[in-house]
């Protein structure tokens, strides 16, 4: 065997080298799979929690009340009411993501339930 070669594993410098470098990325990229771990959970159980409500139409139900409630105001306070709606949401749905998301999803239901022509904003 050549003077560049272990004895014991059989590896030539080039090959040992690559090994360590190989097992230093790896080391980095689990390293940082810890830390996105974490919000992907996060994530991941939020969606859960979402396709639970719509499936079993918990947000059709809240989305129905809501609209029952607000459609006691006057038309004079259209934008009143989408205000009262938005903050009911915001004080559940701390993140501005999932508020987008959830709003965007029952304006249209509440749209429907409050018998409105036009365009309601996200």
């Amino acid at each position: 065997m050549s003077n560049h070669t272990s004895e014991k594993t059989g590896f030539q410098f080039p090959h040992t080298y690559a090994l360590i470098f190989s097992v230093i990325i790896l080391a980095a990229f689990v390293d940082d799979m810890k830390q996105i771990a974490y919000g992907a959970l996060i994530v991941g159980f939020a969606r859960a929690i979402v396709d639970v409500l719509e499936d079993s139409q918990i947000i059709d139900t809240i989305i129905k009340s809501l609209a029952s409630v607000i459609s006691t105001l006057p038309n004079e306070f259209g934008r009143s009411r989408h205000d009262a709606v938005r903050v009911v949401i915001n004080t559940f749905i701390p993140s501005g993501s999932g508020q987008a998301a959830t709003r965007c999803l029952s304006w249209r239901r509440l749209q429907i339930y409050l018998h409105l022509n036009g365009r309601l904003p996200c």
